[in-house]
């Protein structure tokens, strides 16, 4: 059972890595502005590691609240899952039951493995964090959206119909007009 639970924390802890790598790509330009205000890298670092600590936190606890819920409600569970299906799934099997024994120790040790686990994993994101290019990120970001602002006005301006000589005229006549309350 302890091995069961080691690599489903390693996979918690995968799943951490992969969406820390995300949010630090996410905020490349968030983290440029804290470096030019003066943050240095262990406070960037920390930002994420305590990051990784919260969702390792929340979900060690919402695991724990879920785990305890469907331990103690598990033949339960199989009963309307034989409702549901027609025939009984411990059918053939030794037990009748499921035997459940929720033992608060291991419950206290997974939960701290997962919180430790969980910084670990946020370790190498936040190392990420703390070397990206201050410059290439702030610039990189203004050509990223001036690029998106000009296929936005191309794509505006090649869905438009065109505009006849009268149209137009009309259209130059009334920006001349004074404004009434000018």
């Amino acid at each position: 059972m302890a091995t069961l639970l080691f690599f489903i924390l390693v996979l918690e802890s995968f799943s951490i890595v992969s969406g820390q790598l995300m949010k630090v790509g996410d905020k490349r330009r968030d983290i440029a502005v804290f470096v030019t205000f003066g943050a240095d890298q262990q406070f960037i670092r920390n930002i994420f590691l305590l990051q990784g600590l919260f969702v390792g936190l929340l979900s060690g606890l919402f695991g724990a609240a879920l785990g305890i819920v469907l331990t103690n409600n598990a033949n339960e569970l199989i009963a309307l899952a034989s409702k549901f299906t027609g025939y009984h799934l411990l059918e053939g099997s030794y037990f009748l039951v499921v035997p459940t024994k929720i033992e608060k120790y291991q419950l206290l040790l997974i939960g701290l493995g997962a919180m430790i686990l969980s910084v670990w994993a946020a370790y190498l994101p936040a190392s990420k964090a703390t070397k990206l290019n201050v410059v290439e990120n702030l610039s990189y970001r203004r050509i990223r959206s001036c690029l998106a602002f000009h296929l936005l006005i191309t794509i505006k301006f090649q869905t438009t119909r065109t505009i006849t000589k009268p149209e137009m005229a009309e259209t130059q006549e009334q920006t001349r007009q004074p404004s009434k309350n000018g």
